[in-house]
C-alpha cells in the first residue's frame, strides 16, 4: 500500500457527459444547484456569473469529471492541469515544517493555481536548502513568497496548546467552538461562542499569545447521520441502496441499535486486521450495534460496530467505527463516483497531503441520490482544525473543506483527491460553510488494520 504525500489538486474520473439543452428566457435567480456551481467556480478562479454557468450546464461537451460540476473542456483541462501543484506544495511543507523561518504553504486556487510560500521576515534563517529543488520545479508564475510574522511551527504549537487545554476542560475555554492554524492569515483562529464574556476573552488572549485571532460564532459542526427520503437513481450503473453484494464506499449502510444512528455512508470496505478479518468503516456517531447493507436496515447483516472512537462529551482524532467482520462478497476496495461508476484508489494520504487549497471530492450517499449521482467537490480550507461538534464531541486534527454542502446521511463518505484516499466525512458547519473530515491515517491506526487497495 502506498501512502501518498503528493495527492493531486484535482480528480479525474471517467467523464460524465451532460445532455445538451437550449437556454431560453429564464429566471435570473440562481437555483440552489447553480449557487453551488457559482461558489465553487469562484473558489477555483473560474468565471462564476450566472450566464456562464447556465451556458456550460447546457452544453453537450461539458463534463463533471474534474470538480463534480459541469465544466467546459478547456475549464476541465485547466483544473486537471493543476494536479502537480499539491506535490510541489507537499514537498515544500515536508522539508520546512520545523524550520523557524518557514511560515507555511498553501495553494491559491482563486488566483488560477498559485503556490504561496511564507517566510518569517524577522528571522535570519533561510528555508531548507533542499527546498530550492522543489521550488525550481515550479514555474515562476505559479509560485510566490510572502512575508509573515509567525512561523508555521509556532502557529502549530499554539493550536496544539489550545487543543490540549480544551481536552483538559480548561474553564476559560468552556465556550470553545474550534481552533485552526491559518497559514493564509498567519494567525491561529480560535472561535468561541458569541456569549463569551469580556474577561474570558482577555484571559484567553493573555494565555495563548498575540498570534491568536479571536472570532465568535454560535454555528457548530453538526454530525450528519439520518433517515433518507430520496429515491435511488434507477439509471445509475450501481445502486447506492443495494441490499446485498459488494459494500462500496459511498453507498448506504444503516444501523439497528442499540444506538440507532439511522442511515449513513460507507467509507471503505477493505480494511484487513491482524486476525485476518475484513472490515468496513463509517462515522462513529452513526452508532454501535448491528449494521445492515443499504438504507433503513433492510439489507444484508454486515456485522456489528467495533472500537467506536466517538462519544458524546468525549474527544479524539477519529469519529469512526469499524463494521464487521465482513463475509462473502461484502469486502471490496472500490468506491462509487459520478453516475455510481466504480473507482479504485492507488494510495492513501499522509500528513503532507493536507494543504490549504487542495481540491477534494466527497462521495456521500444522500448527496448522490439528490444530486444526479454526482460527487461534491471543494477545496481544503483548514488542513488541521480541532472542532467542538453540536453533540459535544471534540474532534482533534480534522481537516475542513469549503465549497461542499453536505446532507444528513453523508456521514462516513470518503473524500478523494486523484486516486488518493484522503479521509472520511463526519460533519458540516452551516454558518462557516465547511465540512469536516477525519484524516485517513487515524482510521487504520485506530483499528490496527491496513488498507488493502
Amino acid at each position: 500500500m502506498a501512502r501518498a504525500g503528493d495527492g493531486a489538486t484535482a480528480i479525474a474520473y471517467s467523464p460524465v457527459v451532460l445532455a445538451g439543452a437550449t437556454v431560453g428566457a429564464r429566471d435570473l435567480t440562481p437555483t440552489p444547484t447553480e449557487q453551488h456551481e457559482i461558489q465553487l467556480r469562484r473558489l477555483v478562479g473560474l468565471a462564476g456569473d450566472l450566464t456562464t454557468v447556465r451556458g456550460v450546464d447546457s452544453s453537450s461537451t461539458s463534463t463533471t469529471s474534474a470538480l463534480g460540476i459541469p465544466l467546459s473542456p478547456s475549464e476541465s483541462a485547466n483544473i486537471v492541469g493543476r494536479q502537480r501543484l499539491n506535490s510541489w506544495a507537499a514537498t515544500i511543507l515536508s522539508r520546512n515544517s520545523k524550520n523557524s523561518s518557514f511560515a507555511g504553504v498553501w495553494i491559491d486556487q482563486a488566483a488560477g493555481g498559485v503556490i504561496r510560500v511564507g517566510k518569517v521576515s524577522s528571522t535570519a534563517a533561510t528555508l531548507h536548502p533542499s527546498v530550492d529543488e522543489a521550488r525550481d520545479l515550479v514555474p515562476a508564475a505559479l509560485e510566490t513568497e510572502f512575508s509573515a510574522k509567525y512561523s508555521f511551527e509556532q502557529l502549530t504549537a499554539t493550536q496544539n496548546e489550545i487543543t490540549q487545554a480544551v481536552v483538559a476542560h480548561d474553564p476559560i475555554l468552556s465556550t470553545f467552538n474550534s481552533v485552526a492554524a491559518d497559514v493564509k492569515t498567519n494567525r491561529v483562529v480560535l472561535t468561541l461562542d458569541t456569549d463569551t464574556t469580556p474577561d474570558v476573552r482577555q484571559a484567553v488572549t493573555e494565555k495563548f499569545g498575540p498570534e491568536v485571532d479571536l472570532q465568535f460564532s454560535d454555528s457548530y459542526f453538526t454530525e450528519s447521520s439520518g433517515e433518507s427520503s430520496a429515491a435511488p437513481n434507477a439509471t445509475a450503473t450501481i445502486s447506492r441502496s443495494a441490499k446485498t453484494g459488494p459494500l462500496y464506499g459511498g453507498a448506504w449502510l444503516s444501523n439497528g441499535g442499540p444506538v440507532a444512528g439511522g442511515n449513513c455512508t460507507v467509507f471503505f470496505s477493505h480494511l484487513f486486521n491482524t486476525l485476518n478479518q475484513w472490515y468496513s468503516v463509517t462515522a462513529g456517531h452513526c452508532g454501535n450495534g448491528t449494521y445492515y447493507e443499504g438504507r433503513n436496515r433492510q439489507g444484508d447483516v454486515l456485522g456489528t460496530g467495533h472500537a467506536n472512537g466517538y462519544s458524546v462529551g468525549g474527544s479524539g482524532t477519529c469519529d469512526c467505527v469499524a463494521v464487521g467482520p465482513l463475509t462473502g462478497t461484502h469486502p471490496t476496495n472500490l468506491i462509487l463516483v459520478d453516475n455510481n461508476a466504480t473507482y479504485r484508489y492507488t494510495s492513501v494520504a499522509n500528513g503532507n497531503s493536507f494543504i490549504a487549497g487542495t481540491a477534494t471530492c466527497l462521495s456521500g450517499a444522500q448527496s448522490a441520490d439528490t444530486n444526479n449521482e454526482r460527487l461534491l467537490c471543494g477545496i481544503i480550507a483548514s488542513p488541521s482544525r480541532t472542532i467542538q461538534t453540536r453533540n459535544n464531541f471534540t474532534l482533534i486534527d480534522a481537516s475542513t473543506v469549503e465549497g461542499i454542502v453536505s446532507q444528513d446521511g453523508d456521514s462516513g463518505g470518503p473524500y478523494t483527491t486523484n486516486h488518493v484516499l484522503m479521509g472520511m466525512h463526519v460533519a458540516y458547519n452551516t454558518g462557516l460553510g465547511q465540512t469536516a473530515m477525519v484524516k485517513d491515517y487515524y482510521i487504520d491506526s485506530r483499528f490496527n488494520a491496513s488498507y488493502k487497495l
